[in-house]
């Protein structure tokens, strides 16, 4: 599902912050990837290689939002 995206930058991230974003959290996150670009997009997996979301940064805030989140396929 992912392979359309392999051009953006990948990004690990924490089992919570995966579980609250299937829950419908906004959370935003702060940190890499490294100096994004206003609107930059990203992709987001978990620890286990699962592609999660797409995140887009928001340089007003300084942070990154998914945009769109995928179920799990468990």
């Amino acid at each position: 599902m992912d392979m359309a995206l392999y051009d953006y930058p990948a990004w690990t991230v924490a089992p919570e912050t995966a579980r609250r974003w299937r829950a419908g959290s906004q959370r935003l996150l702060t940190g890499s990837p490294s100096n994004p670009e206003p609107g930059a997009l990203c992709r987001a997996y978990s620890r286990q290689g699962e592609f999660i979301a797409v995140l887009r940064y928001d340089a007003t805030r300084a942070r990154w939002q998914p945009i769109k989140v995928f179920a799990t396929n468990q």
